[in-house]
């Protein structure tokens, strides 16, 4: 994977298949090298498919060795053999075994292979943490191999943020920026706070776009856990225990992170009620 926009090209395409299938993919990867991207409950006519989504197939395939496959009505698991160059008019489509061309297929799976097992595992978490359904942008992990091949909409926040349409305002991201990530990345920028005291930009653009949901108090709720913080609320005010280490938070922070994480617990109550958890 040479060019910097493959990849991003690749989640293009995986978005195309799950909007028009009406179903968001599982994401799961075998042997050494390969990624099977599932559409499990789909119902569709294969020779309609290439014709409406061909760009995306042939691309599946020149570019990851992709193979299609799907199930007809005796349960009978079919191969759709994509020739890109075959004809002047497009591409065409085998199928092995034979089966009509006017017949419905269930289940369509896509098949990608990659060089090795470590640029596979980094493309697979990619696609797992992607709601391609509902996505309004997609939000991808920060690390070396990533930031080779992709860049982000927005500056300065921990994690990729990639518009899908390119006349997208920024702004939109900005604003369903909660929507749009996973509960595990919600949880990793809770956790560099806690283990580094880093901000992120992230809880800025939450915190005053009042984005607060369940999600993002789960993803609070996992890393307390896993960072073994316990939270006491008393006449002194509101304490992080960490081990044997008192962390104070206050709404008078800098700290975004910490105005979210408050706002999550108390609301905009100032300590006043219940702590949500």
């Amino acid at each position: 994977m040479n060019e910097k926009s493959l990849l991003y090209d690749l989640l293009l395409s995986v978005n195309c298949f799950a909007k028009y299938l009406g179903i968001n993919p599982g994401i799961y990867s075998f042997n050494e090298n390969e990624i099977m991207i599932s559409f499990p409950g789909s119902v569709f006519n294969p020779t309609q498919l290439l014709e409406d989504l061909e760009n995306p197939m042939v691309f599946v395939v020149n570019n990851f060795e992709g193979m299609f496959s799907g199930y007809d009505d005796d349960k009978k698991y079919i191969d759709m053999l994509i020739n890109p160059n075959d004809s002047i008019w497009g591409a065409t489509m085998d199928f092995r075994p034979e089966c009509g061309k006017g017949v419905l297929l269930t289940d369509f799976m896509i098949r990608l292979f990659f060089r090795d097992s470590g640029e596979r595992d980094v493309i697979s978490s990619m696609l797992e943490n992607i709601n391609f359904l509902y996505a309004s942008c997609f939000v991808i992990e920060n690390n070396e191999f990533t930031k080779k091949h992709l860049t982000s909409d927005l500056e300065g926040t921990n994690l990729i943020f990639m518009k899908i349409d390119e006349d997208d305002d920024p702004s939109r991201i900005k604003e369903n920026m909660v929507r749009d990530m996973s509960i595990s990345q919600m949880k990793g920028l809770f956790d560099r706070y806690f283990r580094t005291k880093q901000d992120s930009l992230e809880f800025y653009y939450i915190f005053e776009n009042s984005s607060f949901c369940s999600s993002l108090l789960i993803a609070l709720r996992q890393s307390m856990k896993d960072n073994d913080i316990r939270l006491l609320d008393n006449a002194d005010g509101i304490e992080f225990y960490s081990e044997d280490s008192r962390i104070r938070f206050s709404y008078d922070t800098d700290a975004y992170a910490e105005k979210v994480m408050l706002a999550l617990l108390f609301g905009n109550s100032q300590r006043k009620g219940i702590p949500r958890l």
